[in-house]
């Protein structure tokens, strides 16, 4: 239980942090105040889910600038190609 309620803790002032650092965000709207209520009590689930999220964000990042590499050397391909003949 100690494990758990430091955990909650922490990441309670990790979020009101972010929230107070966020120029965005109001800071009198409920709905926020809900969200890092929820996220605080459920921790243990949220940060698995949000570090999910980052990973396939990157995956995909580093999948597009693949993209464009091969895109990007097929076209010199192609030009190469055109110019020896």
């Amino acid at each position: 239980m100690t494990f758990y309620l430091l955990g909650a803790g922490t990441y309670c002032t990790f979020l009101l942090l972010s929230k107070f650092k966020d120029r965005e965000c109001s800071k009198t709207e409920l709905k926020s105040w809900g969200v890092i209520a929820i996220a605080s009590t459920l921790w243990i689930v949220v940060i698995p889910i949000c570090l999910i999220e980052i990973k396939t964000q990157a995956n995909a990042k580093q999948h597009s600038k693949n993209k464009s590499a091969i895109a990007k050397t097929t076209n010199q391909l192609k030009e190469i190609t055109s110019s020896i003949q």
